[in-house]
């Protein structure tokens, strides 16, 4: 069935991250019912409850921006690991002690390292999609966790009474089971985006803050989305007031059902949602999600005691939530740099933090000094500009994000986007002269972007490139034709170092692209450098043209280009032990006795470029190739 299959082209590794939230979600009995806790259990006010959150809220503020450093520096996986392991300790500590203000700070702190591992998992969902496939890829993720919440929320309610240690313990196995997943199964970090947005390019050194005053429509979404978030949370936080304040210890087992409710129609709608309505700008989601939350939540304040009208309002709000789910994720990714989305996930959660908390200590006081239907008001206010923001965002994010509107980013697009918005921090407009044939000779060293692949075998086409741009004042960081770009001079001819960042095996998509958009002659104004398995490390070889050799990043150049006539240079790797897979020897590092010849093998390589600008590829072959018959 469609809405099924539309998940059927994802990696393997988000399969696994989707199974791993299943299980998760399945143990989450204690984050649903705490306020619960906190009211019903330990005896704290509304007010008090608010205050506690502010407070734990303040305490996150350095553990957020501590995240998001660690995701766009760190392992991703190491760091998801690490924190899943200290709140499992903490959930089974809370699990063996009696019930008081020490199980409570043991589950906040279990809530600190969530936290400090949050961007890392949102960074590797995004690391393993690309543009096209990441809305489908975060819809499974969200689809996993209310597969598990199904039951979870009603059975901590009937746990709530009595056997609210069994409630930790669960939380705490059901965690520990989703790591296992994650060591065990998750190897690869990311994967080769057939896709990538000119927005999301890697912008490696620029501050995150220049990124956010470039991109003026993000400041509007970080608004609302803070604002959002504020109203979201009464789901949990004034919602449950509610109902104990109607039911007493009786309305936990009630906002149990509830939630479990919100988890099925989250289960049934997310396919249905993501199939159907998948051609709707995720603007256009933000603005319907936010319209039913609003609706949703503010209409329990006329509700009385209408207990069917509880369980269809929830069927409202879970549907805003639905849209809104699909749409906030992507909307960041797709414009922002792959280089900052840790940061900016960082940025965002910390503005929500402090909007929640701030917030909710004036919904805990309403409540405490004006009763529950001024504070459904006050929230009624709050996202009627909430709802205000985003109409505004649905205007400026087309004017600030166009090509995300023309469904591409070809050449005429960027064209037409150069003088309006170049979307890329730094990145210089083309001179007409040069669109117009200027000769231009583009040198494209091959590899893999990201920092799982620095130093590789598979890289050496990078590395290349970059020894090119460090001898010849070249800066190679512009983000254009799906890759790192650098216009610079060399030995008197104009050059265009590029690194593609469509991964090795789709390196032609990217040079495709260039060629094409500077009119180049692939048998003069190409030169593509590329490791070779064939040669020992320091040894490079020269040809004019020829076939892939069994080199994928080769292939693809060939079939985009159709044409096997274009110079190259070949970077010795050496060859792969006789029982290893190929894909593992190029994708690993030189042990440290031959890191010397390999870089000796990136001299040579630049050295056979410069001659091969100066004097052609045949003198270059002649010198070169000779040399390795010398050594």
């Amino acid at each position: 069935m469609r809405f099924l299959t539309q998940y059927k082209n994802l990696s393997k590794e988000i399969y696994v991250l989707f199974f791993g939230r299943v299980v998760t979600s399945m143990g989450a009995l204690i984050w649903p019912i705490m306020t619960l806790i906190l009211k019903n259990k330990l005896g704290y006010s509304a007010t008090t409850i608010a205050a506690i959150s502010m407070v734990m809220t303040i305490v996150e503020f350095p553990m957020i921006i501590l995240g998001g450093k660690l995701a766009d520096s760190v392992n991703r996986k190491k760091i998801i690991v690490f924190c899943d392991l200290v709140t499992v300790a903490c959930y089974l500590i809370s699990a063996a002690i009696p019930l008081s203000a020490v199980s409570v700070g043991l589950f906040y702190i279990a809530g600190l390292f969530a936290t400090i591992e949050g961007p890392s998992y949102d960074a590797l969902v995004a690391d393993l999609s690309d543009t096209e496939t990441r809305e489908h890829a975060y819809s499974l993720q969200y689809l996993g966790m209310n597969l598990g919440l199904v039951m979870a929320p009603t059975i901590g309610g009937l746990l709530f009474e009595h056997y609210l240690n069994l409630a930790f313990a669960i939380t705490g196995v059901a965690t520990f089971s989703s790591t296992l997943l994650i060591i065990l199964f998750i190897k690869r970090l990311s994967v080769e985006k057939k896709n990538i947005s000119k927005y999301e390019e890697k912008q490696e050194g620029v501050k995150a803050f220049a990124i956010l005053k470039e991109r003026k429509a993000l400041l509007i979404y970080f608004l609302a989305a803070a604002l959002g978030n504020l109203v979201y949370s009464q789901f949990n936080y004034l919602l449950p007031l509610h109902m104990e304040g109607l039911y007493g210890s009786k309305g936990a087992a009630l906002f149990g059902m509830m939630t479990s409710v919100n988890a099925i129609v989250v289960v049934i709608g997310t396919p249905l949602i993501t199939t159907f309505l998948f051609a709707l700008k995720d603007v256009r989601k933000l603005l319907v999600g936010e319209t039913l939350i609003v609706v949703g939540l503010v209409s329990y304040a006329f509700s009385g005691r209408l207990i069917p009208v509880y369980f269809f309002l929830m069927v409202v709000f879970t549907l805003g939530e639905i849209f809104n789910t699909l749409a906030s994720s992507p909307y960041m990714t797709r414009r922002v740099p792959s280089t900052h989305w840790g940061r900016f996930n960082s940025m965002i959660n910390i503005l929500c933090m402090t909007f929640y908390s701030v917030g909710n200590l004036g919904v805990g006081k309403l409540v405490d000094t004006h009763g529950f239907k001024t504070a459904w008001g006050f929230v009624g206010i709050i996202g009627a500009l909430t709802i205000s923001l985003i109409l505004v965002l649905n205007i400026v994010d087309k004017k600030s994000f166009p090509l995300l509107y023309r469904g591409g980013t070809s050449k005429r697009d960027e064209e037409d986007d150069k003088k309006s918005d170049s979307g890329i921090i730094g990145e210089t407009t083309t001179d007409e002269t040069e669109s117009e044939g200027a000769p231009m000779i583009i040198i494209a060293g091959l590899g893999n972007p990201g920092k799982d692949y620095e130093g590789t075998r598979h890289n050496m086409g990078f590395r290349t490139i970059d020894l090119l741009g460090d001898r010849y004042g070249i800066d190679v960081s512009t983000g254009k034709f799906h890759a790192l770009i650098g216009k610079g001079v060399i030995e008197g001819q104009k050059v265009l170092l590029m690194k593609p960042l469509t991964y090795m095996n789709k390196s032609g998509e990217s040079i495709a692209e260039a060629v094409a958009y500077f009119k180049a002659d692939p048998e003069t104004e190409l030169i593509v450098i590329s490791d070779d398995v064939t040669l020992e490390p320091g040894m490079i070889r020269v040809r004019k043209k020829g076939s892939a050799g069994g080199h994928n990043g080769l292939k693809d150049i060939i079939a985009h280009l159709q044409t096997e006539g274009f110079p190259r240079v070949r970077v010795g790797v050496g060859k792969k032990p006789p029982r290893m897979d190929l894909a593992d020897f190029v994708l690993g590092h030189f042990p440290a006795e031959e890191r010397e010849a390999a870089q000796e093998g990136i001299k040579k390589a630049a050295e056979a470029v410069k001659i091969m600008l100066t004097d052609g590829a045949d003198a270059a072959m002649n010198v070169m190739n000779q040399k390795n018959k010398a050594e």
